[in-house]
Order: structure tokens, then C-alpha cells, then sequence
């Protein structure tokens, strides 16, 4: 859609849920210091894939998704178990009663499930999933 900007511009498609930017690894930092100075909490950054930011309403993340799942379902979620691979993944890995990183995730996001006392399994290619199914849910 090339008008794609001037319809999100004129309101014409409502708020955007999420934008997606892909700056240069030089500017990344940089870039996502401006998204905090312009921004501030009013907006919730998270990347999947290096090198690509996801930014959303601050009130938006998988979190919100996972607790209102959990509740259609009628299911506590302390009861639930969560599996991801990236930083996107932190604040739904937090909510749910177990939140498991896989191994594969980059550095940084594994040090922060490490403060967030989130559990971190073997990478994908070790069969991680597979491990944290074993432990978590089936207590093997």
C-alpha cells in the first residue's frame, strides 16, 4: 500500500499495534536512545530477531496476551508454563507461573531472564523445548 503512511498518518487505520524499525547496527543504540528520550515509558521496545525493535504501547506485550488466554481458559496462571526465545518473550516468561528461556537466546536477553529468576534451558538444536517439557510439566 504506498499510501500505506498517509493513511496511518490521517488516522484513517487507528493506532498502529506495533512498528517495527530496522536500524543499522551502528545507529542501534543511538536509535534506541532517542526512543527513550522522545518516548519515554509511553512506549514498550522489544526485539525477537537481532537488529529488529518491535515498538508497541507500553501496555502492550505478550504478557497481556498470556494473562487474558489464561482467564478465557479459566486456568490461574500460575498454572501455565511459558517457552521463548527472545526479548520479546522476558515479560510474558515473567507472568506465567513458569517462564523458560531457551539457551538460544542472545546473551543479553539470558542475563536478563537471569535477574528475573526465569529459568533458561538448553538451546533449541540440544532439544531445550523438549527439556523444559520434561522438567516443568511432566517432572522428569
Amino acid at each position: 500500500d504506498g499510501a500505506l503512511l498517509n493513511r496511518i498518518d490521517q488516522g484513517e487505520l487507528g493506532i498502529p499495534p506495533k512498528v517495527m524499525i530496522l536500524p543499522d547496527a551502528d545507529v542501534l543504540d543511538s536509535t534506541l536512545a532517542d526512543l527513550d528520550r522522545i518516548f519515554g515509558d509511553r512506549i514498550y521496545k522489544a526485539w525477537a530477531v537481532a537488529g529488529r525493535v518491535e515498538i508497541m504501547h507500553s501496555q502492550v506485550n505478550k504478557s497481556v496476551a498470556l494473562k487474558a488466554i489464561a482467564t478465557h481458559a479459566g486456568v490461574s496462571i500460575v498454572n501455565v508454563m511459558t517457552i521463548g526465545d527472545g526479548n520479546n518473550d522476558l515479560p510474558m516468561l515473567k507472568a506465567a507461573g513458569v517462564g523458560v528461556l531457551m539457551g538460544n537466546a542472545d546473551e543479553a536477553t539470558r542475563a536478563d531472564a537471569r535477574t528475573m529468576a526465569l529459568h533458561v534451558t538448553a538451546p533449541v538444536e540440544e532439544e531445550g523445548f523438549a527439556q523444559a517439557v520434561r522438567k516443568y510439566v511432566l517432572n522428569d
